[in-house]
């Protein structure tokens, strides 16, 4: 079903597929029309890439507009499956359980490959040369001394504080990028960090997103699984959006924000560091119960608690 389809819905029916209530409103009464010359030329207008580019995460952790993230630049022929983009991104389509409220109990969600566009113009670039995200090096001007940082999440992060640089993220040239558990065919694609977080810097869904240039929210229009939003077709954009979807019957909201972001940091350096000696440092106990407590229907058993205390002896 086409994108044109989408004027005959309901307001609501746009809602449950993951479009802000505002941007919902204007598809349904024709105000912003979703054929794809339309789409486009407003894309245009927003500045938005014409290149794609693809992004794999878990399904329960979907892209947001004002986050940082990692994205892999589709080739040219496209992002189809046997790609080497699309290798690249489904290495990082990591499946994983969320807590099923109705039947107490882990359901099993596969991860999600989702296209995107942004409109990030002003890049650090860093030419990898063909060797992997570890051995990325680069001198980052105004960092401390003489700024040369090692690895591609160095590098970024060091981008990122350089506020008067005005960069909006950083271009990883001939870098090979894959889940440390895959089996990388080692071909070196261009990696993108694109800081969402900077207030001009706005990253759509490539396929889905309606490109209106008066909303400024975090969603990224159209990729919300409609599964996950049963009960909840009349939330805001912003509850749409959130890593964790509200309270619906399948997904337990996590009790702090902030410490979601924490662990989620913690469950990205530890897939960093499997098959590594330092993985066996790694306080892989802590963070289950650190998970385990911030959900607000559940508590840890003996086990997370004994486990989380052994990484502290």
């Amino acid at each position: 079903m086409g994108l044109l389809s989408l004027a005959k819905k309901s307001v609501k029916e746009l809602i449950e597929e993951g479009y802000p209530e505002s941007v919902a409103k204007k598809i349904a009464d024709g105000t912003l029309p979703m054929d794809e010359a339309s789409r486009q030329a407003r894309a245009d207008a927003m500045g938005m890439t014409g290149d794609r580019f693809l992004r794999g995460h878990s399904a329960n952790v979907r892209p947001k507009s004002d986050e940082d993230m990692f994205m892999v630049k589709a080739e040219t022929d496209g992002d189809f499956p046997g790609s080497k983009a699309h290798g690249v991104a489904e290495s990082y389509a990591r499946g994983g359980e969320v807590y099923d409220e109705a039947t107490d109990s882990y359901l099993q969600v596969p991860g999600e490959i989702t296209p995107l566009r942004h409109n990030a113009d002003n890049l650090f670039h860093v030419d990898v040369g063909g060797d992997d995200y570890s051995g990325a090096y680069a001198h980052v001007p105004g960092f401390e001394g003489t700024g040369a940082r090692v690895g591609s999440d160095d590098i970024a992060s060091a981008v990122k504080q350089q506020f008067n640089n005005g960069w909006q993220g950083t271009r990883f040239e001939d870098m090979v990028d894959y889940f440390n558990n895959s089996a990388s065919p080692g071909h070196p694609t261009d990696i993108y960090n694109i800081l969402g977080s900077r207030g001009e810097v706005k990253i759509r869904h490539a396929d889905k997103a309606a490109f209106d240039p008066e909303y400024n929210g975090s969603n990224i229009m159209g990729n919300a699984d409609p599964r996950l939003l049963a009960g909840v077709a009349g939330a805001t954009a912003a509850g749409l959006a959130a890593p964790m979807i509200k309270n619906s019957g399948m997904i337990s909201a996590p009790r702090s924000e902030t410490l979601f972001d924490i662990t989620m940091g913690a469950r990205d350096l530890e897939r960093r560091l499997e098959g590594s000696p330092a993985s066996l440092l790694f306080p892989s106990g802590l963070v289950d119960y650190l998970e385990t407590v911030n959900r607000e229907t559940e508590d840890p058993n003996a086990l997370t608690r004994v486990m989380a205390l052994a990484d502290f002896l």
